[in-house]
C-alpha cells in the first residue's frame, strides 16, 4: 500500500503512528542521544531509504538531533522531510547537491573537492527549504540541469547495454524504461543504471 502517489495511507502518517508506537515502549531505541547528520540522501534521487519519512524514521530510530537531506539535482524530497523531521522533533536542514566538471583542473590533473577524479567539483545548495516558484530563474537552471542529466545518462545506459551486448553475448540488458521505473520523479542517475544492470545480470546470469 506504499507505491508512490498511490499510498494507502500517507508515510507521514505512519510515521506518527511509530513514534506513538516508540513512546509507548513497543520500538526500542539507541541509548545515546544528539547526533548530527546534515548529508543525507533520499529516494527522490538516489539512496538506500525508501522515502525521505523512512530516512527520517531512521534518524528517529538513532536518536539523531540535528538531520539534513541533500538529494542530487532535485527539491522533490524537500517538503515531506522538513514535515517528517517536524513529527519526530529533529531539527532539520535543507541542501541540494549537483556535480560539475572543471575542464581545465582535470586537464593539469588538479583536484577540487573529489580526491579520486581530477576536475571533479562538488556543489551544494544550502539553506534551499522549498521547491523553486515555476518559472523562476532558479527553475529554470535546475530543469535545464535535469534535462541535460536526462540525456547523459541515457546515453550512458545504451553504452553499457552495448558492452555487455559484445563481452556476454547477451542482449536486452538494460532498457532506460527499467531505469526509469527505479526514480519516482524520472530523475535517472548513475547509480540507477548501475542497479537496473545488476538486477538484470543477478537474474540472466545467476551462477
Amino acid at each position: 500500500g506504499f507505491r508512490e502517489g498511490a499510498e494507502t495511507r500517507t508515510r507521514l502518517e505512519t510515521l506518527k503512528r511509530l513514534r506513538e508506537f516508540t513512546e509507548e515502549g513497543k520500538v526500542a531505541r539507541e541509548e545515546k542521544a544528539g547526533g548530527i547528520n546534515t548529508h543525507v540522501h533520499t529516494s527522490k534521487s538516489f539512496a538506500y531509504f525508501e522515502s525521505p519519512s523512512d530516512a527520517v524514521w531512521q534518524a528517529f530510530l538513532a536518536r539523531i538531533a540535528v538531520f539534513g537531506i541533500n538529494d542530487h539535482y532535485t527539491l522533490a524530497g524537500h517538503e515531506e522531510f522538513g514535515k517528517a523531521c517536524r513529527a519526530c522533533s529533529i531539527r532539520a536542514t535543507f541542501s541540494m547537491e549537483a556535480v560539475a566538471m572543471w575542464e581545465e583542473a582535470a586537464k593539469t590533473k588538479q583536484t577540487v573537492n573529489d580526491p579520486s577524479n581530477p576536475g571533479r567539483t562538488y556543489l551544494t545548495a544550502k539553506g534551499v527549504t522549498r521547491g523553486f516558484p515555476a518559472g523562476c530563474a532558479g527553475d529554470a537552471d535546475l530543469k535545464r540541469m535535469s534535462s541535460a542529466l536526462f540525456e547523459r545518462n541515457r546515453q550512458i545506459a545504451e553504452k553499457l547495454a552495448k558492452v555487455i551486448a559484445t563481452r556476454l553475448k547477451a542482449k536486452g540488458a538494460i532498457a532506460w524504461e527499467d531505469v526509469l521505473s527505479l526514480t519516482p520523479h524520472g530523475q535517472p542517475t548513475e547509480r540507477h543504471i548501475c542497479l537496473a544492470a545488476a538486477r538484470w545480470l543477478e537474474k540472466t546470469f545467476q551462477d
